[in-house]
């Protein structure tokens, strides 16, 4: 009897690799001039069949979209349904490609000038490798983060990230990741860029009057224009939205 319990155990085992997804990469983007977070998900490395892959949504997920790529065409961003059960949004991928891209418009719950991003994380299949990276704009007042241990910090021109991986996630595993922070106002926008003007104006005269040739280091612009292509087709789709909304009343 405990060698068919072992040789049981054994089998659901080996099935549960074969079903698990190897590499997920979330991504946790908060945009400073709109009151949105972008989230995208990538996942490769899992077995083409029948089935589909599920995975949670934050709280107030507004819509949702398909990234596909080709290097013939450009990147299209389609809009997909988001699945809801129990409370829950939910994501339903298609097992036919040998990955998956996504990209989320999260609206945070805002209270006493802070922003609360609320995601518990949900997986119908289980994940060998998830990173988990989260973006902290420099310009942004305030930043905190619970639920997820051991994360390494980057420093980026324009950005902090923090990266934490989560390793061997079975079906039964759950995180509740909380993000929050506080964005400036408009008229400290206004300030922060009259004070950077000036000191442009500033270097700009020190270096006539000193005749230096400035040397500017090396930096990799990709991750920056990415940032911001998808920052501006969010906020095209959301405003269309609204306007889709205003017609209809």
């Amino acid at each position: 009897m405990k060698n068919k319990t072992h040789v049981l155990f054994l089998f659901l085992f080996l099935f549960s690799i074969l079903n698990a997804i190897q590499n997920l990469r979330i991504a946790v983007i908060p945009q400073t001039k709109e009151s949105m977070v972008t989230m995208l998900i990538t996942g490769t490395g899992y077995e083409l069949d029948s089935d589909v892959f599920l995975f949670s949504l934050p709280l107030n997920s507004d819509s949702a979209f398909t990234i596909q790529t080709n290097q013939s065409d450009p990147i299209r961003f389609i809009p997909i349904e988001i699945y809801k059960e129990n409370k829950t949004s939910w994501i339903k991928v298609k097992k036919d490609k040998p990955s998956f891209a996504y990209m989320v418009n999260v609206f945070p719950d805002k209270n006493d000038g802070n922003y609360y991003f609320n995601y518990r994380m949900n997986f119908s299949d289980p994940i060998d490798i998830l990173e988990f990276e989260i973006r902290e704009p420099k310009d942004i007042l305030s930043f905190n983060i619970t639920g997820l241990r051991e994360t390494t910090k980057i420093e980026e021109k324009d950005a902090y990230v923090h990266i934490g991986i989560l390793e061997k996630l079975s079906k039964q595993d759950t995180a509740k990741i909380i993000i929050k922070y506080s964005i400036k106002k408009s008229d400290e926008f206004l300030k922060e860029k009259d004070i950077n003007k000036k000191n442009d104006e500033f270097t700009n005269i020190t270096d006539q009057k000193n005749k230096v040739i400035k040397r500017y280091k090396l930096y990799s612009w990709e991750s920056l224009i990415s940032v911001l292509i998808i920052f501006l087709f969010s906020v095209i789709i959301i405003r269309n939205n609204n306007l889709n909304k205003k017609e209809e009343f």
